[in-house]
């Protein structure tokens, strides 16, 4: 077997190698630029994987604690902490029941997410001159959430909405609409005797009586109005309402029977109608059809297994060679990356983006210092400038994702800039073989919103300040992997080298709220080609 057949044998056996171990990092810096007219081509896939975060800090959790990815969407009540047109319907039921501390229970919703990213990058590099290279990356991004949710309604009182299509009762929306419209008719009829006098008014005999009645009436039938949502004028119902066997749902039963009863006593009309109540909790179903249905107001896409393959951010760049000695290299390097990624849907609760879309501007050194004794350190530090640009996003808190479609806004992020650092100490263990271990720290600052088109309401709650809150984050996170580099045939002549490598990471601390803890495997084949000038 040729030299050069067991340096492609080699480099060959070190990607196989790869493809059945876990998870990788980033490349060890090298402090390279290539050879003048030498065009590189570099195959290089990456595997990132994720099922837990680092925690902002919560009742649950301590800031910088390991909590589930989907810790969001999980929850031993469901209610309004997810759905938050559940927000006014939760104070109507107070209302109608005289229970401060009423909460909707549609049952506990468990989720349970892991997610995926897959690059497979097209690297280009031209060497221009023995100093100075110039770059290009095209990546293609896989994105994957799978998505796996649970809903336990063993503890729970309230169930789907009786005037929602799903529920199929034909006659709740008629019967429900003649409840609220008989009681604001009954309240009409007694207020209107109270104003000639009748029941001692005023100040005497069931006076005070017959006014709290008309009080009572007209509460509860805003109550209920506001609890169904029957006369919304967007038609956008409340997801839930509760059940009639439940405890608060026996009190609101018991609440309009006595309202009847007393507007009856005074004389008032006969009240029509009756009030719906679901007889069975929520399931599974009805989850997926309150996010995807038209009735609700959300307009999203069910909690499912998610799937994205598109092209990332483009990068453009160039490396400078400022220090070359035969202890000490040292890389200048500069890049653009540019906004042909693709962005999550604002309709998908699950999706990754493959790319921030946005132009960044990042700028970076590179080092790497050699010993006699084969030890030595590679260390790389760089900058990112992020500039801002216009989106479409939903108003909503990074703890509660399920927001409506009528929140959508267009609005100017200014995303926070980021700082890395990354030292690798390696071990040389033969010709062009090196070991190494890898620590990086990556530190991202908060991302800052505002509308685009300051004419929008700005009376609409919650405000886009809160798109940014948990956007920064601090990770730091360790691994190690092994390179390989050959220049030289068997006849001792310096030739275009040929590298593979493959390089582990895993993230061991971290804090922000929406910090993956990741693991990542990198795998990298360079394939070197002279375009022009001496060949070697």
């Amino acid at each position: 077997m040729t030299s050069k057949l067991r340096n492609a044998a080699l480099a060959a056996f070190i990607l196989c190698s790869a493809l059945g171990t876990h998870p990788i990092a980033a490349q060890i810096p090298d402090a390279r630029v290539v050879p003048r007219g030498a065009l590189r081509i570099t195959f290089a896939p990456v595997y990132s994987n994720y099922d837990s975060r680092f925690a902002l800090g919560s009742s649950t959790f301590a800031d910088g604690d390991e909590e589930p990815l989907g810790a969001d969407l999980t929850v031993d009540a469901l209610g309004r902490n997810v759905f938050s047109t559940l927000s006014d319907p939760t104070l109507a039921v107070r209302e109608l029941t005289g229970d401060s501390a009423f909460e909707f229970n549609m049952g506990s919703l468990t989720t349970d997410l892991d997610g995926d990213v897959r690059v497979f990058p097209f690297d280009f590099a031209l060497g221009v001159s023995d100093r100075f290279s110039i770059n290009a990356r095209i990546p293609i991004v896989t994105t994957r959430v799978n998505s796996f949710s649970v809903l336990d309604t063993a503890s729970a009182e309230a169930g789907l909405n009786p005037l929602a299509p799903e529920a199929i009762d034909a006659t709740a929306r008629a019967d429900i609409g003649t409840l609220i419209g008989d009681l604001t008719a009954g309240a009409d009829f007694v207020e209107a005797q109270i104003a000639a006098g009748s029941f001692g008014c005023p100040g005497g005999g069931t006076c005070a009586a017959a006014q709290q009645a008309v009080d009572q009436a007209r509460t509860t039938s805003s109550a209920l109005a506001t609890m169904t949502g029957i006369f919304r004028a967007d038609g956008r119902l409340p997801p839930g309402v509760p059940t009639a066997s439940s405890t608060v749902g026996t009190a609101i039963m018991a609440t309009v029977a006595s309202v009847i009863s007393d507007l009856e006593n005074l004389g008032a009309p006969v009240v029509g109608g009756s009030l719906h109540l679901p007889t069975t909790p929520l399931d599974a179903e009805n989850i997926d059809g309150i996010l995807t249905g038209n009735s609700f107001g959300y307009g999203l896409f069910p909690l499912e297994t998610t799937k994205l393959s598109r092209f990332g951010d483009f990068e453009l760049g160039f490396r400078y060679l400022a220090i070359n000695t035969a202890s000490i290299r040292t890389v200048i390097r500069s890049m653009v990356r540019l906004p042909t990624g693709t962005l999550d849907a604002t309709n998908n609760v699950l999706d990754i983006s493959t790319g921030d879309k946005q132009t960044d501007i990042e700028t970076g050194l590179e080092f790497v210092y050699a010993t006699r004794q084969r030890l030595g350190v590679s260390a790389a530090a760089a900058y990112t400038l992020q500039m801002s640009h216009s989106r479409v996003r939903r108003r909503t808190r990074p703890d509660q994702p399920i927001a409506l479609a009528g929140e959508e806004t267009l609005v100017t992020r200014s995303p926070g800039n980021i700082f890395a650092f990354s030292i690798h100490p390696w071990l040389q263990l033969g010709e062009g073989v090196k070991v190494f271990g890898s620590a990086s720290f990556y530190d991202k600052g908060s991302d800052a919103y505002r509308r685009t088109n300051p004419t929008l309401a700005d009376r609409v709650l919650p405000p886009v300040s809160v798109l940014g809150l948990e956007s920064g984050n601090t990770t730091w996170s360790f691994g190690g992997g092994l390179s390989y580099r050959s220049t030289r045939n068997g006849r001792n002549v310096p030739q275009l080298p040929i590298e593979a490598g493959i390089n582990y990471l895993s993230a061991f601390s971290g804090s922000g709220g929406l910090t993956p803890k990741f693991n990542r495997l990198n795998l990298y084949l360079r394939l070197y080609y002279r375009i022009f000038g001496e060949r070697l």
